[in-house]
């Protein structure tokens, strides 16, 4: 076991190929500070290191608005399993500069809470972020959004399995960037607390691909109605969106709301009515009748 206390940095994996820290404790990370840096460049941007955390809890000193959880820059893989960070500005940030990569992140059990961003994904202009997979997850009490994915750069292929997300002060997820998400049977409750409001259980903007499948996104697990939406498609230009199964009932304003003009698919949500049925008559001497 490893205790880290007041140091400005914990662990920096810089230049890192193969690396493995299990059971640390980095405790008051100060303010700019970092828990852990995952930087594998070598030389330009070659060098892909593999990385793997496990058993990691990280807390920030009181007031620390800056401090970072674990910030990832340049990855060929990195393994996640228990890790959490409290009162971080940011707990994970997945931030590759221009030319770099962050791909291939597995996580798993880890909890991201009491900050401002539970978790960040903010590619510069020519950065990537791909082929992310995050597994019962967590992230609650943020004061801004539990999930923020934007950037200027590329993000493709984003899974939330079992995602919660919970009191967070904007949306518990929101999706400005990227290509290919898969959000499936996660619950988004409680949140909206801040005083700007207007935000909802998941918001999604203008990106391709999106699938939203058997969430739970109104008043749950204790949390009563307090998002604009269960899901909010507030962009005309989303394109390959699929709203499919989820139970939004219990919002403030409505269960769904999708932008006019819109050619996202909404079928089977429970709170939102996209489906209607009845008869009609022939009339007499008639083949075909209007409904």
């Amino acid at each position: 076991n490893l205790r880290i206390v007041n140091h400005f940095h914990g662990v920096n994996f810089k230049r890192s190929v193969l690396c493995q820290s299990q059971n640390v404790e980095i405790l008051n990370v100060p303010n700019d500070g970092t828990g852990f840096i995952i930087d594998s460049t070598a030389t330009g941007t070659s060098g892909f290191g593999i990385h793997s955390l496990r058993d990691i809890q990280i807390n920030a000193v009181s007031g620390a608005t800056a401090a970072t959880g674990v910030r990832i820059t340049h990855t060929g893989g990195t393994y996640m399993d228990n890790v959490s960070a409290s009162d971080c500005n940011t707990g994970l940030a997945l931030t590759p500069s221009s030319g770099l990569i962050v791909e291939h992140i597995f996580s798993s059990r880890t909890a991201w809470d009491g900050g401002v961003q539970g978790i960040l994904v903010q590619p510069t202009s020519d950065a990537t972020v791909r082929r992310c997979t995050f597994i019962g997850d967590w992230t609650a009490s943020n004061s801004q959004y539990g999930v923020l994915i934007g950037g200027s750069g590329t993000v493709a292929g984003m899974q939330f399995i079992g995602h919660r997300s919970y009191q967070n002060g904007f949306s518990g997820l929101s999706i400005g960037n990227g290509t290919n998400f898969v959000v499936q049977g996660g619950t988004f409750s409680g949140n909206n607390t801040s005083t700007s409001g207007g935000h909802s259980g998941i918001a999604v903007g203008a990106v391709t691909g999106v699938r939203l499948l058997g969430n739970r996104c109104g008043a749950a697990d204790g949390f009563g109605a307090s998002q604009a939406y269960g899901i909010n498609i507030s962009s005309s230009l989303v394109t390959n969106c699929v709203v499919k199964d989820n139970d939004c009932t219990d919002n403030i304003s409505g269960a769904v709301q999708i932008a006019a003009g819109s050619s996202a698919t909404v079928v089977d949500n429970a709170g939102f009515v996209t489906k209607k049925r009845g008869g009609a008559t022939l009339a007499a001497g008639t083949t075909t009748v209007t409904v």
